[in-house]
């Protein structure tokens, strides 16, 4: 049964190909992005209320001149073609049928154009952000 996200990750753990596997687990480098998010996220606490009315509850938000049906959405994973055929695609598909948004990678194999249109959110206009560096030498 699934229930967390560790339950999900055991499973990708025997589903996946190992180098797939450590692709989308590992975290960057030393990993320290990752400890501090986990830790982070593990200062919260979700204490359940147990017999309240949740009458009026939603968890819908506004986002860049949006409503989302939730606080988060499908984070950038680099390559995902390798993960899957048409994985962006896929996933973006999946996003907008739960109503959340999806952030395409900048190493993305399927080209940003081909994903829109083959998922178009009605009404949406995609947002491209770019990050330039330039050479100081």
């Amino acid at each position: 049964m699934l229930l967390t996200l560790n339950d999900f990750e055991h499973a990708a753990r025997r589903h996946l190909p190992r180098p797939l596997f450590g692709y989308i687990a590992g975290a960057a480098e030393t990993g320290a992005a990752e400890a501090d998010n986990r830790a982070a996220l593990d200062a919260y606490r979700l204490v359940p209320s147990v017999l309240r009315g949740v009458q009026g509850r939603t968890t819908t938000c506004d986002l860049l001149a949006e409503t989302w049906s939730a606080p988060f959405g499908i984070a950038p994973m680099g390559i995902a073609a390798l993960m899957a055929r048409d994985g962006d695609m896929t996933m973006a598909q999946a996003a907008s049928r739960a109503g959340i948004p999806y952030v395409l990678s900048g190493s993305s194999l399927t080209p940003m154009e081909r994903v829109i249109k083959s998922n178009p959110r009605p009404g949406s206009k995609p947002i491209y952000r770019a990050r330039l560096t330039v050479s100081r030498h």
